[in-house]
């Protein structure tokens, strides 16, 4: 699978809003790794990602209601995205990649909120080169 800058920045709320997102040199440092040493072993375990959300610039980021500190703001030192995968339960991608194969920083389970039993809708990950700290979790 190719993995293209494209599809991490493409935002439908970012055209609706007028926002342009497109991310700086700077913001581009670590994403040649984080195809690498993350997405590419999805793919090549659980076939074909669908970005959901990639890079957000500090405007569409607010626009979406993103955290000021969110890794989705891609920075020299992390980097984010969120992901579904067609034809695979998002469960067990999550409990794959928690199980410690892969160098994330963050593995986020995220489901609509009110929903009982949870309706999963996404994989949040993200990627610190130094010292990343494996938190997984459900949100």
């Amino acid at each position: 699978m190719t993995i293209t800058l494209e599809a991490f920045t493409r935002s439908s709320r970012a055209k609706q809003l007028g926002i342009n997102n497109t991310p700086p040199e700077s913001a581009l440092v670590l994403f040649p790794a984080f195809c690498e040493e993350v997405l590419r072993h999805i793919c090549e375990k659980f076939d074909v990602l669908a970005i959901t959300s990639g890079y957000r610039c500090h405007a569409l980021n607010a626009a979406v209601g993103g955290s000021a500190t969110s890794d989705h703001v891609w920075h020299p030192e992390a980097i984010a995205c969120d992901f579904t995968v067609v034809g695979h339960l998002l469960e067990d991608i999550y409990q794959w990649i928690a199980a410690g194969n892969l160098p994330f920083d963050q593995c986020i389970l995220e489901y609509e909120k009110g929903t009982n039993p949870p309706i999963y809708r996404c994989i949040h990950i993200s990627y610190r080169p130094h010292d990343p700290r494996q938190m997984a979790g459900r949100g």
